[in-house]
C-alpha cells in the first residue's frame, strides 16, 4: 500500500472505529508547520468542535511500512 493510500485507509477506519463507539468526529487533513518541521497531519474533532488533534501521517505510515 502506498503512502497516499494508506492515508486514506487510516482517516476511514479511526472514523468507522470511533462511530462504533458511539463517538462522531470530523477528519481532515492538515498541514502543520512547527518551528523545525512541517508535516501532514490528520485532524480529528468531536463533531461541532473547535478543539482537535494532529497526527503525523509519516510517523504511522514508518511504523506501518517496517
Amino acid at each position: 500500500m502506498n503512502y497516499e493510500e494508506f492515508k486514506e485507509r487510516l482517516m476511514e477506519e479511526v472514523k468507522e472505529n470511533l462511530y462504533e463507539r458511539d463517538i462522531n468526529v470530523d477528519i481532515t487533513t492538515t498541514r502543520v508547520e512547527k518551528m523545525n518541521q512541517t508535516y501532514e497531519a490528520m485532524t480529528v474533532m468531536s463533531e461541532g468542535s473547535k478543539i482537535g488533534m494532529n497526527l503525523n501521517f509519516q510517523v504511522y505510515y514508518d511504523a506501518y511500512v517496517m
